[in-house]
């Protein structure tokens, strides 16, 4: 790594580097600090000064930021911020605390434990798997998938990192590009400068390869000799090195390590679904009414191996689906559906999944299979509810919603989602009571508390809504949402030493919500203690560069430090992020005057007219 030692206390942002990691094709990594909050740390990726004159290579080593602001997955490595330093970019990004699979590896082999067990192995493969479909499902192709490239979280979750060279594919066919990425682990096409979401399964396959076998598929001393392998040899079968290989898992390995693209999976969820031996086989005619055997759960393949019903899957789909392992809870319901096409709940909770995976649109013809299926089933409603509210057709919501507590007047879901439909359409006296049918249906359901307060502090009943939000917090302590909502209360009647001891709760359960960092800033500079004020809304704009809020908070700071032309710009973004926002206008227009511009300053005014009559 280049001169590593040189960066040790460098401040990149609001982070300092205190260690160095690692190094990649287009930067070396680092740990950092926050400077503010020292209990955050992250991963500080520098790109290489032998690249800082090209700016071909500064774009490329940047487009892995942009990809990962557009790819969010619990199994992909998320970033926090994004900039240039004295000249050098840089990614700021979690970090994670457990490593890279390839460390894994070398410590298993230091250990001299021998090869992994099976369960690990495919868990840590269906973890991966998972983001590669979904990097796929968004048109990316990773293609430079090795295990250097997928870490650990302090869960011991995978994560996908190092987006450097992926590409957008503008259609489902094969792209051309430029021959890169590491040899052991690339498909045979892309030695020759093609790409494609199959390239990406082939090195899945061969990092499953490796990590079952000891050894990856081919090897070779020159990358040219590696290459030729990949596309001329047939890989020997893994049952040959490791007898323990079952005969599912060797089968969809060498499927997966296909030389011809057409040749292998149709994509990496059928991969898996082979990989992890959950295909439903049919069942022999003369063994009528007999349930097959299959894997107990998907996130625990092979475990345990027991005959379900499709009520089971159901239920297995739920349990999933509870553990926010939405893909693996879609597989469930689809077995479920595949044993009976007609079975209602397993359309819903099919619909559950598809919604919270995103696919809004494949929900919504879940739904109505289910919905045509058994027409008396609530969740069903409150699903299509929900699928409308997401596409900003509220009212059609409401009618769902309605409906879902017509069929089950007691239906929680249903009221707690007619009031956040009633509270975005502003209708906040019915929004009330809707929040009350909800506590009336459950008085532990703690969000019905939480939701009350927000409409009481829209209503600018303060005292109402703290003691909702304190009800909320008594209820579920441990959710930070309750705790922002009290400080944001305490704040209105001006208890500001307890607003903003609220709103640091709120931050300890959860350090990644703008909004309250949006909030603490403002108490704090109605505490005078500006410096704090200043860098807190600039944190929160670092979590959320779209939160307008925080840039007009910071600069009121500035403009009252009489710093007018710094407080003009920062107006101004602003104002871009929300041009019709009339408060921010006039401070622009405050802050012109203040700057003896008042001829400009006066336009701004009119402007502000124009808006406050409609115009």
């Amino acid at each position: 790594m280049e001169s590593e030692n040189k960066y040790i206390g460098r401040k990149i942002g609001n982070y300092r580097i205190t260690a160095p990691i690692g190094a990649g094709a287009f930067g070396s990594v680092y740990k950092g600090v926050h400077v503010i909050l020292s209990s955050r740390t992250v991963a500080i990726k520098l790109m290489h000064n032998t690249n800082l004159a090209s700016e071909h290579e500064r774009e490329s080593f940047l487009q892995e930021a942009q990809f990962l602001e557009l790819l969010k997955h619990p199994h992909i490595l998320p970033i926090y911020d994004v900039g240039v330093d004295e000249g050098t970019p840089y990614i700021i990004a979690e970090f994670a605390p457990n490593g890279s699979l390839r460390d894994l590896m070398k410590h298993q082999a230091q250990l001299k434990q021998g090869l992994f067990s099976l369960e690990k192995v495919l868990t840590i493969i269906s973890q991966v798997g998972q983001a590669l479909d979904y990097v796929h499902k968004q048109n990316y192709v990773h293609r430079d998938l090795k295990p250097e490239n997928i870490l650990f979280d302090a869960q011991n979750d995978a994560l996908i990192a190092d987006f450097g060279i992926a590409v957008f594919l503008e259609s489902t066919k094969t792209q051309t590009v430029d021959v890169i990425g590491s040899p052991r682990y690339m498909a045979p096409e892309q030695f020759e400068g093609f790409v494609s979401r199959r390239s990406d399964q082939y090195a899945l396959a061969c990092i499953t390869y490796e990590l079952l076998t000891g050894r990856p598929p081919f090897t070779g001393q020159h990358a040219v000799t590696i290459a030729m392998a990949h596309q001329t040899k047939p890989p020997l079968p893994p049952t040959e090195i490791n007898a323990a290989v079952p005969s599912y898992v060797e089968q969809a390995l060498l499927r997966a390590l296909s030389k011809k693209r057409e040749d292998r999976f149709p994509d990496i969820t059928s991969f898996l679904t082979s990989l992890l031996d959950l295909h439903i086989p049919s069942i022999d005619p003369s063994a009528s009414g007999r349930e097959i055997s299959i894997p107990l759960s998907i996130s625990t393949p092979n475990v345990a191996a027991i005959t379900l019903t499709k009520e089971q899957w159901v239920e297995e789909g739920n349990t999933l689906y509870d553990q926010g392992k939405f893909q693996e809870a879609l597989n469930a319901f689809e077995y479920a559906i595949q044993k009976d096409p007609t079975f209602a709940y397993a359309h819903e909770g099919k619909t559950s999944a598809l919604f919270a995976l995103g696919n809004y649109q494949d929900a919504m013809a879940s739904v109505e299979t289910a919905l045509s299926l058994d027409p008396t089933y609530a969740p069903s409603y409150n699903d299509k509810a929900m699928i409308l509210y997401e596409l900003h057709c509220y009212e059609d919501a409401l009618t769902y919603y309605k409906k879902s507590i017509e069929i089950d007047p007691a239906y929680l879901d249903g009221h707690l989602g007619l009031a956040t439909a009633l509270s975005t359409l502003r209708r906040y006296p019915e929004a009330l009571l809707a929040y009350d049918q909800a506590i009336l249906a459950d008085e532990s359901c703690a969000p019905a508390y939480n939701g009350k307060a927000w409409i009481l502090r829209q209503l600018q009943r303060s005292e109402e809504a703290l003691s909702y939000s304190e009800k909320a917090i008594q209820l579920d302590p441990q959710t930070a949402e309750h705790y922002t909502g009290k400080g944001r209360a305490l704040f209105r009647l001006g208890r500001y030493d307890e607003s903003l001891a609220a709103f640091d709760q709120a931050i300890q359960l959860d350090a990644t919500h703008s909004q309250t960092y949006d909030y603490k800033a403002d108490t704090l500079y109605h505490m005078r203690r500006f410096n704090e004020a200043l860098s807190t809304y600039e944190y929160a704009y670092k979590l959320d560069p779209q939160r307008a809020s925080s840039y007009e908070g910071k600069a009121n700071v500035l403009f009252n430090f009489g710093q007018y032309q710094e407080a003009l710009a920062t107006y101004e973004i602003a104002i871009k992020l929300e041009p019709r926002n009339g408060s921010f206008l006039r401070k622009k227009a405050d802050t012109l005057k203040a700057l003896g511009q008042t001829e400009e300053a006066e336009q701004v005014y009119e402007q502000v007219q124009k808006l406050e009559h409609g115009a």
